[in-house]
Formats: structure tokens, sequence, C-alpha cells
């Protein structure tokens, strides 16, 4: 599966996890014992497919294939009526395993470097933002697992809380996708620093989505169904492969996927001042998600079906009603409750699918981690 130094094709590792555990097909169902074989067998193909990466140090490419394996079982359990998790169960456990495993092995490796960047110093720069914002993401997320099942022993569980205070570096801003990458980060933040720091890192976070997405915006950011790969290949003129959109072509300035959350994430932070000055511009956007017609199709890349909803907010806007949809929203339960049990890991279904990221899973996240945070 490609270079195993690049990044996981995940398209391809997705699709080979589908068809094996008929998650393709609405009408394909699995009984029990079926479920139970096909789970061992995709639990079986991420170790195969993952031990090329593994042997390269490619941390990113494994955590993003265990976290898929993960999230595809949680998937076929939704859809094939295994409410238990009984017949995954084993399968979730080891894929959980090696998915922790990856995690802690990422941080070590992070620890015994005396910089971030990676191969030519000289080239480096071009990508080294991006690297920047997935250790933020995936470092979150194990600051957050090991909340929840010890993972580090003391002195490394405080060396990465340190880092995550103070990171070495900042990340580029590149597209909507890194705010998948940050929301994880500011919400760990706001637990783990008392400071008003949070806030300001929240603050100007939506602020920058907000501006960059204007109307006529010449620097508007790309939606986060575009990764990393297709964004730098626009800016450089390069091609993308015949299956893929080109960036050209899509509408990007005056819509957002992403700046609806950020604004809860505002409100609950009681920043009532920044939202009002923020606002004008909030409303010049045409907010989008992709409403799922059911909650396994939250576990997939690309869902079969589902319709696009397009929220546009009037020019003036009450504070208790922005309050209340901030921290109740329109609850559709789309996020599968194994997952909402597993913040970490929906966080980390985030760093594979940006686009699985919205206002609803947010507030699940930071409700499962930071319960009563803004009422």
């Amino acid at each position: 599966m490609a270079d195993p130094r690049e990044p996981l094709d995940v398209d391809i590792l997705s699709g080979m996890m589908e068809s094996i555990l008929k998650l393709s097909a609405d009408n394909d169902c699995l009984k029990q014992t079926e479920l139970a074989r096909a789970a061992s067998s995709t639990a079986w193909l991420t170790g195969i497919v993952t031990a090329i990466h593994a042997e390269n140090e490619n941390h990113h490419a494994v955590i993003s294939a265990w976290t898929l394996c993960c999230v595809s079982l949680i998937a076929a359990s939704e859809k094939h009526g295994d409410a238990s998790v009984s017949a995954v169960g084993e399968s979730l456990k080891l894929a959980k395993n090696a998915l922790i495993d990856a995690l802690a092995a990422l941080w070590s490796d992070v620890t015994k470097k005396d910089h971030l960047v990676e191969g030519d110093a000289f080239t480096d720069p071009e990508i080294f933002g991006w690297r920047v914002g997935v250790l933020f993401g995936l470092l979150s997320c194990l600051s957050i697992a090991d909340e929840e099942i010890p993972i580090l022993d003391a002195a490394s569980r405080n060396a990465l809380r340190s880092w995550l205070k103070q990171p070495p570096r900042q990340p580029e801003l590149w597209g909507e996708a890194v705010v998948a990458h940050l929301i994880p980060w500011v919400t760990w933040l706001r637990i783990n620093d008392p400071t008003r720091r949070p806030d300001a890192e929240i603050s100007e976070l939506a602020t920058a989505v907000i501006v960059a997405n204007q109307p006529n915006s010449t620097i508007a950011l790309a939606n986060p169904y575009y990764d990393f790969d297709a964004v730098l290949r626009h800016r450089l003129g390069m091609p993308l492969s015949a299956k893929r959109r080109s960036l050209a072509r899509e509408a990007i300035a005056g819509n957002s996927y992403t700046a609806e959350a950020l604004l809860h994430l505002l409100v609950r932070a009681n920043m009532k001042g920044k939202c009002k000055s923020l606002w004008a511009r909030f409303t010049k956007l045409s907010h989008h998600r992709l409403v799922l017609d059911k909650s396994w199709h939250y576990c997939l890349v690309q869902a079969p079906t589902g319709s696009n909803e397009t929220k546009i907010y009037p020019s003036s806007y009450q504070w208790s009603q922005l309050k209340c949809e901030a921290l109740n929203g329109i609850c559709r339960g789309e996020v599968p409750s194994v997952l909402q049990r597993s913040p970490w890991l929906l966080a980390l279904w985030w760093q594979v699918a940006p686009h699985r990221m919205n206002s609803e899973a947010v507030r699940v996240f930071v409700d499962e981690i930071l319960p009563g945070w803004g009422t």
C-alpha cells in the first residue's frame, strides 16, 4: 500500500475493511458468528498492512490504520445488531491495544528528538506545519486516553503534559481539517491550564477560520474533505489523481464546515463579547454539514447516503438561544454510543476523517471529558 514512509492510503484500506465487514450495502447482514470471524479478519488485515509502516517507524500511518480498524468494528457492531459489542469485542480490544501502543511509540519517538524536522531540512518546511498539527491532535488524544486508561509512566506523562502546554512549534492553518487536530488540544488545555490562555487559543482559532473564509476571500481555507496533500498540490500547481476532485473547482470562500463548532466553544467559554464582534462575519458564511441516515455511517470514511445541510444565521440572535444550541443543540444521535464513551477514540477518528467532526460530535466529545463546561 504505497510508500511505507508516506501517510496511509485511508481510502484503500477502508474499502477493504468495508468489504470484509459488509459495510458497503445496507442489506448485507452478518450473523453474530460471521461478524466475529469478519472482525478477526479485519484486525488481522490491519496487522499485516501496518507491519511495514511500523518497521519504518511511520507511527502516523500505524495509528491511522488501527483507528480505522477500531471505528470500522464499531460500525459493524452497530449495523449488524451487536449492541453489546460482544461479537467484535475481542478484536476491538486487540485493535485498541495496538492503537495505544502506536500512540505511545509516537510520543517516545518525539521525546528522543531535539527538533521536529524530518528528512531534508531544505524541503521539509513545505510540510513542517502539517506535521506539527498532526502531533497536536495525536498527542492530545494520547493524553486524554492516558487519563482514562493509564498508559504512560509518571515521568512520561508529565513530559507529555508539559509538551502540550508549551509546544515547541505552532501548526499551520492550511485548511479546515486542521481544526480537527486543534479542538482536542484546546479542550485538553481547558482542563489542564487554569489560566485564560485556553480561551485565548479558542478565540484565535475561531477568528482565523471565520475571517479567512469570508465571501470573496483570497485566503479561504479548504474544507475538511481535502487533505494536506491535495492542498499542497493545489498550491504548487501539481495535478491530483483522476479519482480526486480538484480544489480549483471547489467553491470555498463564503463557506465553512467548522466555524459553528468553534463559535459554540466560544459560547461555552462565556466569551460573549468575542462572539458579538465576530457575529456579522459569522452570518456571512454558509455553514455546512452532512446529515447521516444511520449512526454507523458516521464510522465510514465515505457515507453511502446522507443529505447536505446548509445553515445561514440571521443578523441578530439571542445570546440565550445561542447558548442553548451550544450546550444542547439538535441531538441526531449520529455518534455511536461506543464512540461517545471513548472520547479519545472519537477524537482520533477526526484525525483520520476530519470531515466527521461537526458541532454535534464536538459537543459529545466535550461533554464526555469536560462535563458542565459552559453551564
